[in-house]
């Protein structure tokens, strides 16, 4: 298969049209070097949390309170990857952006990820926000997926956050933040080609185009070959915003994307035998489990909003964040869905899916300064809504037929679709509605060193499921829940830059889908508490946290096969996460970067009905994960202008479970060790003419180890990403 040269030209294309487009005004650089930052709103500081960070420390986020504080003030795990760290380590995704976390699992599905999908503490689809605002779609829409090209920073924070998040899921959040207008002027286009046939070319540009008018415009055109044969990645996505500030009180920013993937890569599985168990073989790295005559992956979105801070007093500022979003996706497939254990052959399920899902999301709150004799407050009182609108149809073939069997050892593609006398049948046909309302209060108190979190949340929300398969009483059904959530933290921050903490917090998450009787199901709840101890070493650019947690979840939904024809979920669950985490974030010198983790995760199912699942671990979690990461830069002498980075990533064994007669047994999926490298060089260190031009580049998984990323059960198994090596050419004027 060829890459066509007319494709990658409309991605080149792209570049030459931001550099038109770029205003003439951004030729005049506005002097920022003072603040070093990228908004010239407020004196003083050196950083933003919604800003350009310098390096890999990021020392302040808004993602735990909402307000723009110090990290080492936060009781609460927070970990921030930077853009710069994004870039050195070459993230082609948000999962990927995260590598070096610890307590977060990425690409726990390997290359069949078309959705980002991680895990934390535990815990799966994590809650993802973007700007502030809900970017997961519903619980039938977990395929949206952001080019991390488009972003400034991605941040975690880890545990229950419905106080001021309303519903999520116990592994707390991924933040997303925006490239944002700068007064800074930026003009920077990139190409990049690397195996599995890579072409790439970016642009990011900048500046001010009047004394209070900044823009922002960034865009990316990917092109892949993904792991299995004939399955590809391709995509487009551009994003234009400005910024507007009428009156030094008041900023206007505008924030959009558009993105299209018209090859959204793959999410199948493979079975246990075959990746884990290899007594009758092993399963070829790149064997597809679908078919070329029959494989379709398009998904588009975009999203228009904006970012409203308008400060009444020194006292009193009110923020308003909205976005509405749009995505539309299409699937067909061959679906894995068991293997004969007497050979190589698996089955397969040929299935069309269609996704159509609109979401408009606000936040509203109030932020005020004000002190209480030796108390001082920072007070915020909020109002958010959410409206979601998803309408999904699942369409299947169902037969015992052979020639949708395919031998992994011998596999035979382009296979009629479907066979004669096939017919595709209607298995779901939903339109699901939600909306959701929130009213939150938070107030960080500061006495002398101590610093006190008190927040509480009240949600409400409806989902109305319309099932156009149904008939009479089953056709529709509303969904109501409410809830009251919480998070309490106390943290004392010396002067030496050491600041222990203590915190609980809660969260909610409903459950939108019935019980085999069509009931209801409640929303799951859980309840975390956390304590830890931050240091950021004075007069340095070095952050190092480190943190011990126990965390509960109840009402649990777990797939029972032997509940209906093909199994049910059952909520009767009850599972608790404990465990110890360690980060440094660190700039030890001028030329020595530096990033190291460490995580312990003790899972356990506490109440279930499922025999054979009570007392093991959960699924598709390491015990252990470590990853350390150097840079060095040399800045003199014959080699000035090169760095070179190194990184050691290690997951521990994790589980999987097997059924036999309703009863799961547990298996262990072994460890593996992945290691990454990078290569830059200044070509304006020597030769002063070709000031702006850089080469970078990057190999991840070097030394192209074949593992089993992880299993959720014996017919869900994923093998992990191969070496990625690429080279890049940056230019910035």
């Amino acid at each position: 298969m060829s890459i066509s040269p007319l494709k990658f030209s409309k991605i080149s294309a792209l570049i030459v049209l931001a550099i038109f487009v770029n205003p003439a005004v951004a030729e005049e650089t506005v002097d920022d070097s003072a603040n070093n930052t990228d908004t010239i709103y407020v004196e003083g500081k050196t950083e933003y949390a919604t800003g350009r960070v310098k390096g890999i420390v990021a020392t302040r986020s808004m993602l735990a309170t909402k307000s723009d504080i110090p990290l080492i003030k936060t009781p609460q795990s927070v970990s921030v990857i930077t853009r710069d760290q994004m870039d050195l380590q070459n993230a082609a995704s948000v999962s990927q952006a995260l590598r070096y976390t610890p307590g977060v699992f990425t690409e726990y599905r390997g290359d069949s990820n078309r959705a980002d999908e991680v895990r934390v503490r535990g815990f799966g689809y994590a809650s993802r926000y973007l700007d502030g605002l809900n970017y997961s779609g519903t619980l039938n829409s977990r395929n949206v997926a952001l080019n991390p090209w488009l972003l400034e920073r991605v941040e975690v924070i880890k545990g229950p956050s419905s106080a001021l998040y309303g519903q999520s899921s116990p592994a707390g959040l991924i933040g997303m933040t925006s490239k944002r207008p700068t007064a800074e002027t930026i003009r920077h286009v990139q190409v990049r080609a690397g195996n599995q046939r890579l072409r790439e070319a970016a642009f990011d540009f900048g500046g001010a185009i009047t004394d209070n008018v900044l823009f922002r415009l960034n865009g990316i055109g990917t092109e892949r070959d993904a792991q299995p044969k004939f399955v590809r990645e391709e995509s487009i996505a551009i994003a234009p915003a400005l910024t507007w500030m009428p009156s030094e009180n008041t900023t206007f920013t505008l924030l959009t994307n558009y993105q299209k993937d018209p090859d959204a890569n793959e999410r199948n599985f493979l079975p246990k035998r075959g990746t884990v168990d290899k007594s009758h073989g092993k399963i070829p790295y790149d064997f597809a489990v679908s078919d070329p005559n029959f494989f379709d992956s398009w998904r588009e979105q975009y999203s228009v909003g904006y970012a409203l801070d308008h400060d009444f007093n020194d006292n009193l500022t009110f923020r308003q964040n909205l976005r509405y979003t749009k995505n539309t996706q299409r699937f067909k497939y061959m679906l894995y869905t068991y293997d004969d254990k007497s050979n190589t052959s698996i089955h397969r399920r040929p299935q069309t899916e269609h996704i159509n899902n609109k979401e408009l999301t606000m936040d509203n709150r109030l932020e005020s300064l004000f002190d209480t004799g030796i108390v001082t407050h920072n007070a915020t009182l909020g109002f958010d809504y959410k409206w979601n609108r998803d309408d999904s149809q699942l369409n299947r073939i169902d037969p015992e037929h052979r020639d949708y069997v395919i031998d992994w050892k011998h596999p035979r593609y382009h296979i009629s679709v479907p066979k004669a006398g096939d017919k595709f049948t209607a298995q779901n046909d939903n339109l699901q509605a939600l909306k959701q309302i929130g009213i939150y209060l938070q107030d960080q108190l500061e006495i002398d060193k101590w610093n006190i979190l008190l927040a509480g949340r009240y949600d409400k929300s409806k989902v109305n499921i319309k099932n156009r398969l149904a008939t009479g009483k089953d056709k529709r059904t509303a969904i109501d829940d409410n809830a009251f959530t919480t998070r309490v933290g106390i943290l004392y921050a010396f002067d030496n830059g050491i600041s222990p903490y203590v915190s609980y917090s809660t969260s909610f998450q409903p459950n939108a889908s019935l019980d085999i009787n069509k009931k209801a199901f409640k929303p799951s709840k859980s309840a975390q508490i956390e304590t830890g101890i931050k240091y950021q070493i004075p007069n340095s650019k070095t952050l190092l946290t480190a943190a011990i947690y126990h965390l509960n979840e109840k009402d649990v939904l777990t797939y029972d096969s032997s509940v209906g024809k093909y199994g049910w979920n059952v909520q009767t669950g009850k599972v608790r996460s404990q465990g110890f985490e360690f980060e440094a974030h660190s700039e030890l010198t001028p030329n020595i970067d530096l990033i190291a983790s460490y995580s312990y995760a003790d899972t356990e199912y506490k109440k279930t009905t499922v025999v054979g699942l009570k007392g093991n671990p959960i699924e598709q979690t390491p015990k252990h994960q470590v990853s350390l990461w150097g840079d060095y830069k040399f800045i003199d002498g014959a080699l000035n202008g090169l760095s070179s980075g190194f990184g050691i990533r290690h997951t521990g064994s994790s589980s999987g479970f097997e059924n036999n007669n309703s009863h799961r047994y547990r298996f262990a999926v072994s460890s593996y060790t992945l290691y990454d490298w990078t290569l830059r060089y200044d070509l304006s260190a020597k030769m002063p003419s070709m000031k702006g031009l850089s080469l970078q580049v990057n190999a991840n998984n070097l030394f192209n180890k074949h593992y089993v990323s992880s299993c959720a059960g014996e017919s869900a198994c994923f093998y992990g990403v191969e070496r990625q090596f690429s080279a890049v050419l940056n230019y910035d004027w």
